[in-house]
C-alpha cells in the first residue's frame, strides 16, 4: 500500500543508502586490491555477487522511496543497519566489557 506522504527522502532511507554505499565502497576497495594471494578467484567469486546484490539493494531502496513504499524501506533499513550495530556491538564488548587474561595464569 503506498503512502501519499512518503515519496521523500527520510532519515531512515538516507542511513540506509549511506550504509549500502558504504559496503559497496569497501567491497570496490577489496576488488581493486593487488594480490598474490592463490584464492583470490575464491575471494573474488564472492565480493562480484555480494556487490551485485548491494546495487540491487541500493536500486529498490531507490524504488522504494519513489513509489512511497515503507515497508520496503523499513525492510531495506534493517538488512543495512544490523552489520553496523553488530559490529559496534563486538568492539564495545571487545574493547571495553572484556576482561583482559591475567599472566601468568594462576
Amino acid at each position: 500500500m503506498a503512502d501519499a506522504n512518503a515519496n521523500r527522502w527520510n532519515w531512515m532511507s538516507i542511513v540506509a543508502a549511506i550504509l549500502l554505499a558504504g559496503y559497496l565502497g569497501v567491497a570496490i576497495w577489496a576488488l581493486a586490491e593487488p594480490s598474490d594471494d592463490p584464492q583470490r578467484g575464491m575471494a573474488i567469486g564472492f565480493i562480484i555477487p555480494l556487490a551485485l546484490i548491494l546495487i540491487t539493494l541500493e536500486l529498490l531502496l531507490w524504488r522504494a522511496v519513489v513509489r512511497g513504499r515503507r515497508w520496503l524501506v523499513w525492510t531495506i533499513f534493517i538488512i543495512a543497519v544490523v552489520p553496523a550495530l553488530l559490529q559496534t556491538a563486538e568492539m564495545i564488548y571487545v574493547n571495553f566489557l572484556r576482561t583482559p587474561p591475567t599472566w601468568p595464569p594462576t
